[in-house]
């Protein structure tokens, strides 16, 4: 039995040998498909196992009666799930409730056993093990960051001495009636995923930056004694009232050194530019240790009076749940006026069933709280539901006797990984479950035939998953937006608003935004804001040497952070020569600009275009802009004899003698090694 590191948070740490070829290791997304469950507590595990056949896939595994197997079970002895297939190949989880050995008698131990007895060679399995509310650990590109491991008979299995100290699962929220799920997720791996890693996204960081740094401001605006710059261009791509204030016919101080803001507090304007820069909700500045509850209230009611300003709903929507946990008998009344005022009915909602609670009201009536509301204002709100070759599903209130109470829940089928995050669920509609209603559902669920063509069926089987929660007076009225700053930023491009750079490449022309390049790129930012700036006052920037396709492209992925597709302007059967050339030039414009995420994004759609008339081509470049792994990923190619046969009859490796005879020593020394 193999054991990782004894400590579940070392296993991204690849070593020093390994460290060029892990550290590009893939991120891209793939279907994680569901391969089963596994119920142990009572001695033989049950449930039902399904074979995947795709690279990847997870198994759960539920503990059902932990306190029993912590007592029954010795440490050395394991519970096995059953044996489930991804890959082509079988598999089985092994749990050990009081450690696999006894220097980890006071853990839990969890290893992933191949049970296949036809492995002929070696399996780079990629896996993880996860409680199953862990979503961050489930996501595919997590998953392909791992460092994979060999499998190679059936006595190998990798997994966690100590996964979880036993008292710490007791503690946890992981731990409900005695029960735990782990999940177990499967990636057998493909020569791309050994080597090739795309960084995250940076944009949001990026562009938060921006603000820090003040790097190409174009705006200033004063604010009591205070004066803040800005950027034009993002105000407007964040605020549609900045946009009509800046550039629009209502434009003021388009020619003005600085905008006077009045009727707000300058600290509040800093939290307002904060959250458009982030698209997160800025910590309350502390004056003084004493400021407290109350401070915090009167800050959060004039920064959700300035989102409303300024029309920022997702700010606005933040504003209102904070003000929701401030909500108490001497504050009600000024946020349920506020609320009226602002339109915030989800704000106004919460604060009525505050108001609906005997106690409160009577507290309220005894300092006169209802007289300020009957001078400023006076009012909440409602909704509804709707069968033949369709799968019909319900969720059923089993308690008798109980009151009324509000439920957000949604079915899904187990790979919707989208509909099962917790901000879907908040979204959803809440319905109400009591003793008169005690069923809710769906009856057209699934229409049967598109459920029989679907992946979801696998095996003659498919998994709903339930998510249900009861909810909170806030989950019933508030519903912040999800982030779309990205999506502001891209919006950027298309609209050209305020472009304040122009960009000449053979015939054609581009413009784009200063801070939003100088933000993304270093070589830009030394170009255009740095010692060696050129055409800052406003003239054309030449670019030599690229075309204007890619240089198209190169902009699209400055303003949305992902590999654009490739302009179709050619035959069918030219497409994929096309398509490599492409890539080839987009990966050396990505070296010149710094665009280490792009280069990598290259990096990996050109491993999926190595074959024998391409690989000496893509070897070269690889080498010359310094892809190591792209470079690795050739050699593994031309290291397969058949492949490299080819290659020798047509003279392939003399284009690579010409141009990198070191490339060749390499390839040597690889050829040596097998």
């Amino acid at each position: 039995m193999t054991t990782r590191l004894q400590a579940a948070t070392a296993r991204l740490l690849p070593n020093d040998d390994e460290a060029t070829m892990v550290k590009y290791s893939a991120l891209r997304h793939i279907a994680i498909s569901f391969a089963g469950v596994s119920i142990v507590g009572d001695g033989k595990a049950v449930g039902h196992a399904i074979n995947v056949p795709t690279a990847s896939g997870y198994h759960l595994l539920v503990v059902s009666n932990y306190s029993r197997t912590k007592a029954t079970t010795p440490t050395g002895t394991g519970i096995v799930s059953l044996d489930f297939m991804v890959g082509g190949h079988r598999w089985r989880i092994e749990y050990y409730p009081n450690g696999d050995r006894p220097e980890c008698t006071d853990s839990i131990s969890l290893f992933l056993r191949l049970v296949d007895r036809s492995v002929t060679g070696t399996l780079k399995v990629k896996f993880d093990f996860s409680f199953v509310n862990q979503h961050e650990k489930q996501d595919s590109s997590y998953i392909l960051a791992v460092k994979p491991d060999d499998f190679s008979s059936p006595s190998t299995s990798w997994g966690y001495n100590n996964f979880i100290k036993r008292q710490d699962l007791e503690k946890s929220n992981n731990l409900n009636d005695d029960c735990f799920t782990i999940r177990c997720d499967i990636a057998i791996a493909t020569t791309v995923d050994l080597f090739i890693m795309v960084p995250p996204s940076g944009i949001h960081e990026h562009i938060s930056n921006l603000l820090l740094s003040k790097e190409g401001t174009d705006v200033t605006f004063k604010v009591g004694e205070e004066e803040f710059a800005a950027h034009r261009c993002v105000l407007a791509a964040r605020s549609a009232v900045f946009k009509a204030e800046l550039f629009g016919p209502m434009k003021e101080g388009k020619m003005a050194s600085v905008i006077q803001i009045e009727d707000m507090e300058s600290k509040v304007f800093r939290a307002l530019l904060g959250f458009i820069y982030t698209d997160s909700l800025p910590e309350m500045e502390m004056n003084t240790i004493d400021e407290g509850k109350a401070q915090e209230t009167l800050w959060l009611q004039h920064l959700l009076a300035a989102a409303d300003r300024y029309d920022l709903q997702r700010l606005k929507a933040l504003c209102e749940e904070r003000l929701c946990e401030q909500i108490n008998v001497s504050s009600v009344t000024t946020i349920l006026t506020q609320a009226e005022q602002l339109n915030c009915c989800g704000l106004k909602g919460v604060c009525f069933e505050f108001l609906k609670t005997t106690t409160n009201l009577k507290e309220i009536i005894a300092v006169d709280g209802l007289d300020d509301i009957t001078r400023t204002c006076p009012s909440p709100n409602g909704r509804t539901s709707e069968n033949a070759d369709y799968v019909s599903i319900y969720l059923h209130l089993l308690d008798e006797d109980v009151a009324e109470f509000k439920v957000l829940y949604e079915f899904s089928f187990v790979d919707q990984r989208q509909m099962q995050d917790s901000a879907h669920i908040r979204g959803v509609q809440p319905t109400n479950f009591s003793d008169n209603h005690r069923c809710w559902g769906y009856p057209n669920f699934a229409k049967r035939d598109a459920l029989e063509k679907s992946n979801h069926l696998n095996d003659d089987c498919f998994t709903i998953r339930c998510d249900l929660t009861i909810a909170s007076t806030v989950d019933l009225f508030i519903k912040v937006p999800t982030s779309c700053i990205q999506h502001h930023i891209s919006d950027l491009l298309q609209s050209e608003e305020e472009a304040d750079v122009t960009f000449k490449i053979g015939d054609d022309t581009f413009v784009a935004h200063r801070c939003v390049l100088a933000a993304r790129s270093t070589v830009f930012r030394a170009e255009l804001f740095g010692p060696m700036k050129e055409g800052t006052i406003g003239g054309i920037i030449h670019i030599e040497d690229m075309e204007g396709n890619v240089f198209k492209a190169l902009l699209s992925f400055i303003y949305t952070d992902s590999l654009p597709k490739m302009a179709i302007d050619t035959l069918e059967d030219e497409r994929e020569d096309q398509e490599v050339l492409w890539l080839q030039h987009l990966l050396e414009a990505a070296d010149r600009y710094d665009l280490e995420r792009l280069k990598v994004l290259c990096e990996e759609k050109l491993c999926q275009h190595i074959d024998v008339g391409s690989v000496t081509t893509i070897l070269t470049l690889a080498e010359q802009h310094n892809c190591s792994v792209l470079k690795e990923v050739c050699f593994q190619f031309l290291k397969t004899p058949a492949n490299l046969k080819k290659i020798v009859a047509v003279d392939g490796l003399e284009d690579i003698t010409r141009t990198c005879p070191s490339l060749l020593k390499m390839l040597i020394a690889k050829l040596v090694c097998l």
